[in-house]
């Protein structure tokens, strides 16, 4: 009797382990459908046109790096396969799994924040007042503002140089006409960015404007506009703490110096409205931190002033359809390039008071800014040369020649000035 009940009780523990081991393998086997199963359920429900919450949509982690998702809620079938052939289909085809893999963005976020609390602890010996996101970073995060800013790059004083003694040799051939440098403090208010001080050859706002009013100062056509600020948080009531452009708020403050030393009519800010998505920047995305700023511009009414872009399409510059009919992912990555009306354009304003044109050569600092130029001049022609991608045979004399300008405006983030006249050696000519 004894041998039986041992035998019973070692069929019962089989049975046990049996049953543990076949549940072991269902949740295995869930484990694995739902890895294969969801990519596969999440992009037949971008199909349907159904926009999928941001935790849960994984081309949330291409926006991260900066890319495009081939699928988007409401992209035929046919939209699709033709991005799949594009380029290397195979490599195109595991892109697609990997945009439409769940919780992907929010594994790369939790990663870099582990990475962030093991440096915040090996930081608490040293004190540093800034620190980089993640291990092999090039942005740093500062505490003190939750703000993140890049590694200044490095040699940009010759450039800068270069650009001052070039255009003030080009605007004493053209005394009619003024000359505005405008030199937005991106990453260069020391309040602001303590990690200028961490760096051999950092330089300030204040040594930047120096460089350029040496060759310029003595220019009676040229102007020289740039900003200072009396400390961090001032700093950050203009610019946006997770992307290095500035607010519209920001850019109306440079504008109006702008005015005063050029004969604009200074613009009255009539309020600020604030957009229902906030605003993922490009710093927070790179430095990989799961925050944004508020999407923020002014309560102006800029309905007035007609925008014609390169195409030919007419619109006005209180347009914002294409920031509007974005997915919410983009709106919240994507918020500064497409609310605005864009560069390369015309813009109209028969109510401006001074009955010029202004030509603005610009960066993406000139989202935020053209528009604010046509509310005190009838006419501004944008170009967007100062973009570090633009390059090309282009003279401004010529372009000068076709508009008339008497005014020229350049605005752009201090590193594309250093690089101009290397990517438009005919500039100037």
């Amino acid at each position: 009797m004894g041998r039986d009940v041992q035998g019973a009780r070692r069929g019962g523990a089989e049975g046990d382990g049996a049953r543990g081991q076949s549940v072991r393998d269902a949740v295995a086997l869930a484990v694995l459908l739902a890895v294969i199963v969801a990519p596969a359920l999440a992009f037949l429900v971008k199909l349907g046109g159904v926009e999928l919450p941001l935790w849960l949509d994984g081309s949330t982690a291409l926006y991260l790096s900066g890319s495009a998702p081939l699928s988007q809620p409401g992209m035929g079938a046919r939209e699709v396969a033709a991005n799949l052939a594009e380029g290397s289909t195979r490599d195109n085809v595991e892109d697609l799994v990997l945009e439409n893999v769940p919780f992907r963005a929010q594994a790369l976020i939790a990663n870099a924040e582990l990475q962030r609390d093991a440096i915040r602890a090996s930081n608490l010996l040293f004190d540093w007042p800034a620190y980089p996101c993640f291990y092999g970073s090039s942005n740093y995060l500062i505490d003190e503002y939750q703000a993140v800013k890049p590694v200044q790059r490095s040699g940009l004083v010759p450039g800068w140089q270069r650009f001052s003694e070039s255009l003030a040799a080009f605007a004493s051939t053209h005394p009619g006409t003024r000359f505005a440098v405008l030199l937005p403090a991106e990453s260069t208010e020391p309040a602001s960015n303590p990690a200028i001080a961490l760096t051999s050859d950092g330089v300030t706002n204040e040594d930047m404007a120096a460089t350029f009013e040496a060759v310029l100062g003595s220019v009676p056509n040229v102007s020289v506009v740039a900003e200072d600020f009396d400390d961090g948080a001032a700093y950050y009531d203009q610019y946006f703490r997770l992307d290095h452009h500035w607010t519209e708020a920001g850019a109306v403050a440079l504008y109006n110096r702008l005015a005063q030393a050029s004969g604009l009519e200074v613009l009255e800010v009539q309020g600020i409205v604030e957009q229902e998505v906030g605003y993922m920047g490009s710093l927070a995305r790179q430095g990989l931190v799961g925050a944004w700023d508020a999407a923020t511009a002014l309560a102006n009414d800029f309905s007035n002033i007609r925008f014609t872009d390169e195409a030919g399409n007419v619109t006005t510059a209180a347009d914002h359809s294409r920031y509007e009919s974005l997915p919410k992912i983009q709106k919240l990555t994507d918020y500064y390039s497409s609310y605005y009306s864009g560069l390369n354009g015309v813009f109209e304003n028969d109510e401006a008071p001074l009955d010029e044109t202004v030509l603005e050569v610009s960066d993406s600092f000139g989202d935020a800014f053209t528009r604010l130029v046509a509310t005190g001049a009838r006419r501004v022609v944008n170009v967007d040369w100062l973009t570090q991608e633009r390059s090309g045979d282009e003279s401004l004399a010529n372009l000068m020649e076709v508009e008339d300008p008497s005014l020229v405006v350049f605005v752009g983030t201090p590193w594309n000035y250093a690089s101009m006249c290397d990517r438009f050696p005919n500039l100037f000519a």
